[in-house]
């Protein structure tokens, strides 16, 4: 190994080295937790929510297995469909932006 590569190992350890997580810190971590539990929740009562109103209930009243008048019920679901969506959307992008600026508090010089 040459010194000037021996020199760079060390400049990345030193550039990659994690510092001590704090109470504050865990706080943060565990808030983008439960942000990603909400999302995980929301995701799926968005997907049985459009599964509801574009399968369930038209297949339903079409083999009048359920009353026709559960045919109304569709834009119900379709507005909880993306309502949810939505919400989920909102859920992850914040995940996504404390992750970001906690991986940065976690290392200091991540993204240079």
């Amino acid at each position: 190994m040459t010194p000037s590569s021996g020199t760079k190992n060390a400049a990345w350890q030193r550039r990659l080295d994690p510092a001590l997580i704090s109470a504050n810190d865990w706080r943060q971590l565990a808030g983008m937790l439960n942000d990603l539990y909400v999302a995980t929740g929301l995701g799926i009562a968005s997907a049985m929510a459009f599964l509801l109103a574009h399968a369930v209930l038209p297949s339903l009243t079409a083999t009048n297995d359920a009353a026709a008048g559960l045919r109304v019920m569709r834009p119900l679901f379709y507005g909880i469909f993306a309502i949810a969506l939505g919400l989920t959307c909102y859920a992850l992008a914040r995940v996504f932006v404390e992750g970001v600026s906690f991986l940065d508090l976690f290392y200091p010089r991540y993204g240079y």
